[in-house]
């Protein structure tokens, strides 16, 4: 998912100010802290937040008992923006290099922390 850059999102590249493909003349939205390389890749046009990374329990289901069974684990949730996408996505997945990720839009992320109980 990163390459281990952590931070909230909307912190720009550190002093609020966008910063510049350095091959290309795009400028990257005010959130992206991605590092962009002179290497012509993909990857490499990828904007990424510094995202948040949090302590969380997870359970596994037993497959005879079907009983949750609890783990500590770490969340990581980032804000993604590949050279094809017209809007961000907000990437959910237990680790950076975890196989499976939950990839929502910014309108379902809010939607689903509204399904949550006590949230307005």
């Amino acid at each position: 998912m990163t390459n281990g850059n952590h931070h909230p999102p909307g912190d720009g590249d550190g002093d609020g100010e966008a910063h510049r493909h350095s091959r290309r003349s795009e400028t990257c939205p005010s959130w992206c802290t991605g590092e962009h390389r002179e290497v012509v890749h993909p990857e490499d046009h990828v904007h990424r937040d510094r995202g948040a990374v949090f302590a969380a329990v997870l359970a596994d289901v037993d497959a005879t008992t079907l009983r949750h069974l609890p783990r500590p684990s770490e969340i990581v949730v980032q804000l993604v923006q590949g050279p094809a996408d017209a809007d961000a996505w907000v990437v959910i997945a237990e680790s950076e290099d975890a196989d499976r990720a939950m990839i929502l839009t910014r309108e379902s992320a809010t939607r689903l922390r509204h399904c949550l109980p006590g949230e307005d």
